[in-house]
């Protein structure tokens, strides 16, 4: 999460009484969020909560004003952090180990393409081994081409900083 101010000793109660932007365009980070603020003695459902609206809408209206803290991913938190125009109060990261991926597959389907199932699970175990051995700069330009309207420098930070949060 990203404030318009600096706030480095922020807690989740701090989130009483401000305007909070979610993220819309997938489920998990909200669903989590929720049980953070169960947890720390909060209902989600008494927040002042924009839900309804794209990270990039998200973003705008944090410069604008019209919001107190968006809930974000790169490269939008990197976009706010390089103008100035956000501050990192919370990383979603910071709350432990969350699964927000599973495969999903037909009964019997591991039994019959028990081969396959297993290349495919030593290649991302390879893969993730590549990625955790380099660095930013060197992930970014294996991938820039997927992004071609992102800044590689930008895209370098989101990936450091997803690497230091051990993502």
């Amino acid at each position: 999460m990203l404030g318009r101010q600096a706030k480095p000793e922020f807690r989740l109660p701090d989130l009483a009484g401000l305007r909070l932007a979610t993220v819309s365009e997938v489920p998990t980070p909200w669903m989590c969020l929720q049980e953070d603020l169960r947890r720390a003695g909060l209902d989600p459902a008494r927040l002042d909560r924009v839900s309804d609206r794209s990270m990039s809408e998200n973003s705008q209206a944090l410069r604008r004003g019209e919001v107190d803290v968006v809930q974000l991913f790169q490269p939008f938190v990197e976009a706010l952090l390089e103008d100035g125009a956000g501050h990192i109060w919370s990383a979603a990261a910071d709350r432990g180990p969350t699964s927000i991926r599973r495969c999903m597959h037909p009964d019997g389907c591991w039994r019959r393409g028990a081969r396959r199932c297993e290349g495919m699970v030593r290649a991302i175990y390879r893969t993730l081994k590549w990625v955790h051995a380099g660095d930013g700069r060197r992930l970014a330009a294996a991938i820039a081409d997927y992004f071609p309207e992102l800044p590689q420098a930008r895209l370098a930070k989101a990936l450091d900083r997803y690497l230091s949060l051990g993502i």
